[in-house]
Formats: structure tokens, sequence, C-alpha cells
């Protein structure tokens, strides 16, 4: 999230990938409406209402505030209206995965990894010599 932050604004899609990876992150469910939430509104911004009807979908499942439930029915008829996504993300919410702890992509099942012997952190094969 602090890495995200830190994109400049002109790498927006950047910005919808790195909120979407950290929806995936085991949070108590407050915190995991927040990040849905700001995924949501983020993904909706750049015209990706597949992505942000998804984020609100998973956000509607965790039954909140009746404003936010709104906000996210409102997405969620977008989407239904105009299912188009705009910018192609390096993001796929069916398939599990880890995230690299170097470039912040995501690892997606099945595809090789190096596994950091301290931590057990996740790398992408490319990173091996500089754990």
């Amino acid at each position: 999230e602090m890495f995200r932050k830190e994109v400049s604004l002109s790498e927006v899609v950047r910005q919808v990938e790195l909120a979407a990876y950290f929806t995936h992150c085991k949070l108590q469910p407050l915190h995991l409406s927040l990040s849905l939430r700001s995924a949501m509104n983020a993904a909706y911004k750049i015209k990706n209402f597949s992505s942000a009807a998804g984020f609100a979908k998973r956000l509607l499942e965790l039954s909140p505030k009746p404003d936010v439930a709104i906000q996210a029915k409102k997405v969620v008829k977008m989407w239904e209206q105009t299912p188009e996504e705009t910018h192609r993300l390096n993001y796929d919410e069916r398939n599990p995965f880890v995230i690299c702890g170097i470039s912040y992509v995501p690892i997606y099942h099945g595809k090789p990894s190096v596994s950091c012997g301290y931590c057990g952190s996740s790398f992408l094969p490319e990173h091996k010599g500089k754990l």
C-alpha cells in the first residue's frame, strides 16, 4: 500500500494493480473493506468497470455501511450497463497468487518462484541473485 502511494499519478494503471493486489492480503474485515473500496474507486476512475464491479461485489459480501453499499451497488449497475475494461491489468482475481517481494507483481499458482529461506517470501526467479 505504501509503494502504491509512492507511484506517480501518471502510472494510474499500476496504482490500480497494486490496490487490487492489496485486496488479497489477509486482513481484518474492516481493513479489507477499506482496501476493496479503494481498489473499486481506483478501477472505476480509469473506467475498468469489470474490475471495479468485482471489488464492489466482494465489498457487498462484507455487509458494509449503507452509504458504502449504495456506492458499490452503483458501480455494479454501471458495469451491467457498460461491461468494459479500458486498461489491461496484470491481475486475475480468480487465479490464486502471491506477490513478488521485490517487483510487487503477482506470481500466479503454478508459475516458477523462489522463496527466501529466512522469511518465506516469494520472488520471481529473475531476482534469485538479489536475495
